[in-house]
């Protein structure tokens, strides 16, 4: 404002300057005789009237600026307003991540805490307004200074850092602490903050070492067979994760008690245990199978290690019992140390380790067993089917067992079994043996070798090396038995399940196995699915046969272009591959595809031309799934947009991420804001023409985005945890709806999904035993489906479950079956009730005799055990008549319905009971 009066002052008096010094010459140089105004007056005029046009003009100039500032003014005030509306969002949604969050200071020598979220607060125990302004390398107290230094040297070079530290809260409870630090920069590149991201891992932490631990036994139990190697060794890995002393006390009937301890028990007091004599009373129960109050015995050894100075803040003792459970054979016992950390989970790592021991004293037995046998084994040697081979160290046979006359009448030698060998499989036992002497552990190999008949055999032969206790030299025992009819049977089942039939390629499943196996899947890897266009018309134009043809050709032209890795036929007009090229040329790529799969087929002197579409999708380190699916999602464009050949696959990922983010944050509140709704789907048997039950589908009605389906938001309650608690309610809501039909006389059974996040949460089965009770429920119209990924997830922990809700009542139904492991052995596992046959193999069944055919072998295998069927994707007539055709009783499918809400649920009983009665 003063710059602007300044310029106008000086303005006008450069004016008024010059104008006093010549307006005198002007006015009385010309003549203004003719306006009858006196000289000085005219000046006077004429100056007044240039100095208000001058203001005028300087002045409008000045207004124009002002509005320009005052627009400016507030197009920066609007652009505030939604920063600090952006920086609002993304602070609410920070602070309601389940992970902790701060950020760090680093640009000062103690690394201060400049922000922490709400989440930081409940995994560390800390106020988070205690700690601003606080070394960042007090976060959850690490134990260990070592690691505390990378933390802390991570900061100061600007590196980002992964760790999981030993932590401890601030009421002093120990707990895992995953820490991942980032560098944040500004657009000048320049580090302002470090963001760390937090989690508490204790549970994750402590299963992996349990498990880490469990392997490492039981590798070392295969391994060693000196007793005192082998138990030393367990009890050192047991009392690494426990914290604990800990001692192995093995009773033998011919050797008596033996005690083996870990390092970490001091040798005076090893000796004190070794040296109890066996009628001390501290032994008597234990060796003679009378320990019934183990609490007491606790009791007698705790008294007798403080008499010998040796105290101990608390003990663990368990019996080991042999295999029939009358005799006690061992003892495993922990000695905690004051002051040490005990976590909830470690009794129960106890317990698997008391398993462990009890494996490990069984094998020491059975080896005695053995030694004691050896004359008789020798003997079943000489009778077995089974070819034993027994060579030294310089390939020389010191035995070999009467079996292998299967392969030659004369004596069996080392030089003889490589003479039978095929050529491959000489250089493969070559290199078997090499392992074999080079490993503690068995070995097997597959071979393939000519009988005396000179008919090719396939044998699988095991070898290990042991030291031969006569001689003390090196021997290695091999043992083979014919499989040839396992591995027909085999190649024929996997032919059947993962072989397209007509172009003996890999099909949709065996494609998705082959990219999971493949370890060398990166960025330069993109999928790219072609599909012929209107197939049908030419099958009805012309014949089944010549479309087979040109489908069995297909192959052919592939692999002729370069980079293509895998061919499969995925569909029935389908074929996916996977190619190795930069995007760059990719384009140029699916153009060659699509050109050379578009020229004429020559069939039976008929030229035929088909059109190709086609889709690819760039490898991103996405799920195996959805790369497949975002492939074929660009196939669906490319097909629908008739003016492209292809489409590569591309989507907005912020877009994505701010959805993604949003229905997280929504999830939290989706049942007690009554979001959350079930369609159902009738199941039918049509062997008894009436509605068998009906499955509970879950769907969100989101009050910004709709409707939306289960594919998008399941993950994300599996992720978050949250689908533990939608998942009781499901339940609770089926509880009522089966007692609402018990109440009006409808005898419909309801089935629901349960996510292995479930079947793993604490007291899953007390809150299902409470709903049944709570609804009035009868347990035996409630049926759990789950799929065969939760149930091998962890066999145990799966089979205990699934046995404690059959006896509540509730039958198990195996969803999505055909596409997982497939495996009767695996199936015989489980008090399984019904199977559900996917259906990708419903799809295409009065087309595809590969799917026929595994339909029929699972209808097959389910009747062989007892087992309900229930058929999935039921859309067709031609569809019932198959699944009729293989006696199939239950159908599930559009046929019938669709999922529908429970206000549209009477009139479709009704209808598909009219439906039932008429066709």
């Amino acid at each position: 404002m003063l710059k602007q009066a300044l310029r106008i002052t000086s303005i006008y008096l450069v004016l008024s300057v010059v104008w006093i010094l010549f307006s005198d010459y002007i006015v009385l140089s010309r003549d203004f005789a003719f306006l009858s105004i006196p000289p000085q007056t005219l000046k006077g005029l004429t100056f007044v009237i240039l100095t208000s046009g001058l203001i005028y003009i300087l002045i409008d100039r000045f207004d124009e600026k002002q509005q320009a500032l005052q627009n400016a003014s507030a197009e920066r005030n609007e652009a505030l307003k939604k920063m600090t509306d952006q920086y609002e969002t993304y602070k609410q949604v920070i602070e309601q991540m389940p992970s902790g969050v701060i950020l760090i200071d680093p640009s000062k020598s103690n690394h201060p805490i400049l922000y922490a979220n709400n989440a930081f607060e409940n995994i560390t125990g800390h106020n988070k307004h205690d700690l601003i302004g606080k070394t960042a390398r007090l976060i959850g107290h690490p134990t260990d200074n070592q690691e505390v230094e990378v933390f802390d040297e991570a900061i100061s070079s600007g590196e980002t850092l992964e760790i999981t530290l030993p932590s401890y809260k601030k009421d002093g409870t120990f707990y895992w602490n995953y820490i991942k630090l980032s560098p944040v920069y500004n657009k000048a590149q320049e580090l302002i903050y470090y963001m760390g991201i937090l989690s508490d891992v204790t549970e994750h932490e402590e299963q992996r070492r349990l498990i880490q631990t469990q392997l490492d036994m039981f590798e070392h139990i295969f391994i060693h067979d000196q007793d005192k190697d082998l138990f030393t060794g367990l009890a050192n890995m047991m009392a690494r994760h426990l914290q604990a002393d800990t001692t192995v006390m093995h009773w033998n009937d011919k050797s008596g008690l033996n005690v083996y301890a870990s390092d970490r028990i001091p040798y005076q007091m090893r000796h004190l245990l070794e040296s109890i004599p066996e009628d001390h009373p501290l032994m008597h129960q234990f060796i003679n199978n009378q320990m019934t109050d183990q609490n007491s015995l606790i009791d007698r050894l705790t008294q007798e290690l403080e008499s010998q100075g040796f105290a101990y803040e608390e003990i663990w003792l368990s019996p080991i019992y042999s295999e029939t459970k009358q005799h006690i054979i061992g003892m495993l016992i922990a000695y905690f140390q004051p002051g040490v950390t005990r976590l909830t989970s470690d009794y129960k790592a106890y317990q698997h380790y008391q398993s462990l021991i009890g494996v490990a004293l069984q094998k020491t037995n059975y080896l005695d067993h053995i030694r004691e046998s050896e004359q008789m084994y020798r003997l079943i040697a000489d009778y077995s089917s089974d070819m034993v081979l027994l060579l030294n160290k310089d390939k020389k046979t010191e035995y070999y067992s009467p079996s292998f006359s299967q392969l030659s009448d004369q004596p069996m030698t080392y030089n003889l079994f490589m003479h039978r060998l095929s050529q491959q499989s000489k250089h493969e036992f070559h290199s078997f043996l090499t392992m074999v002497e080079q490993s503690n552990k068995p070995i097997e190999v597959e071979l393939i070798i000519k009988n005396k008949c000179k008919q090719l055999s396939v044998i699988e032969v095991k070898g290990h090396t042991f030291i031969d206790e006569n001689d003390q030299q090196e021997k290695i025992l091999l043992n083979a038995r014919d499989i040839t009819d396992r591995k027909k049977f085999e190649d024929a089942l996997n032919k059947s399940l993962y072989i397209d039939h007509l172009t003996q390629l890999p099909n949709r499943f065996r494609f998705k196995q082959l990219l999971e196996e493949k370890s060398q899947v990166h960025t330069r890897n993109s999928i790219v699915v072609c599909q012929f266009i209107a197939l049908k018309n030419i099958r009805t134009l012309y014949s089944v046969a010549v479309v087979e043809e040109i489908l069995k050709q297909v192959s052919e032209r592939l692999e002729t272009i370069e980079s293509i890795q895998i061919i499969a036929k995925t569909n029935e007009d389908t074929f996916t591959c996977l190619v190795n090229i930069g995007r760059d040329r990719l384009s140029e790529l699916i153009e060659t595809t699509v050109e050379s799969l578009s020229e004429p087929w020559l069939i039976d002197g008929l030229e035929i031309i088909i059109p190709v579409a086609a889709g690819a999708s760039f490898y991103q380190e996405q799920p195996i799934d959805q790369w497949i699916n975002e492939a074929e999602q660009a196939l669906n464009e490319a097909t629908q947009d008739k003016g492209r050949r292809y489409v590569i696959f591309s989507h907005d990922i912020t877009e994505h991420q701010q959805r993604y983010l949003a229905l997280q944050n929504d999830l939290y509140h989706a049942v007690t804001n009554e979001e959350l709704v079930i369609y159902y789907q009738p199941i039918v048997d049509v062997s008894k023409t009436h509605i068998y039950g009906f499955e509970a589908l879950l769907r969100w009605e989101h009050p910004s985005y709709g409707l939306v389906m289960p594919y998008e938001f399941i993950p994300i309650a599996e992720a978050t945890g949250a689908i533990v608690e939608i998942g009781y309610w499901v339940i609770e809501q089926a509880c009522k709806k089966i007692k609402q039909w018990e109440q009006e006389n409808e005898d419909f059974s309801l089935s629901v999904n349960i996510s292995y996040r479930q079947l793993e949460a604490a007291h899953f089965l007390e809150r299902v035993e409470a709903l049944l009770k709570a609804g009035n429920c009868p347990s035996d119209h409630l049926v759990f489906e789950i799929t065969e990924s939760i149930l091998m997830k962890d066999i145990v922990t799966s089979n205990q479950v699934l046995t404690a809700l059959k006896a509540l009542g509730i039958r198990i139904s195996v969803d999505d079956f055909g596409i997982g492991y497939s495996s009767l052995s695996y199936l015989k596992k489980f008090p399984v009730d019904i199977l559900k046959i996917d259906r990708a193999f419903i799809k295409n069944i009065d087309e595809d005799n590969n799917d026929a055919a595994i339909v029929s072998a699972i209808m097959d295998m389910s009747r062989a055990l007892a087992l309900d069927v229930v058929a999935e994707g039921i859309e067709t007539k031609k569809h019932l008549e198959w699944l009729t055709k293989f006696n199939c009783h239950y159908m599930q499918g559009y046929l019938y319905s669709r999922p529908v809400s429970e206000k549209d649920l009477p009139q479709v009983i009704s209808d598909i009971r009219k439906f039932l009665i008429t066709s």
